[in-house]
């Protein structure tokens, strides 16, 4: 789909890649208060236009109050 598909022009690859390395960096830093993330969908737009995560979800795990 990146490629390009049914004549269209190729997704911004470069882009797809740097979101998804900083939503996995943010998950890895935060991991231990995370109880769910979700980006769906996150879309590529063609090459040079970025990527735009369309829908998120973050719920924090939450605090044990004993």
């Amino acid at each position: 789909l990146l490629d390009g598909y049914r004549g269209g022009a190729p997704g911004d690859r470069a882009a797809a890649i740097e979101a998804i390395l900083k939503i996995a960096a943010y998950a890895e830093a935060n991991g231990s208060h995370l109880e769910e993330l979700d980006v769906n969908p996150l879309m590529v737009l063609p090459r040079g236009g970025g990527a735009v995560a369309v829908d998120a979800l973050i719920r924090r795990r939450e605090e044990s109050t004993r």
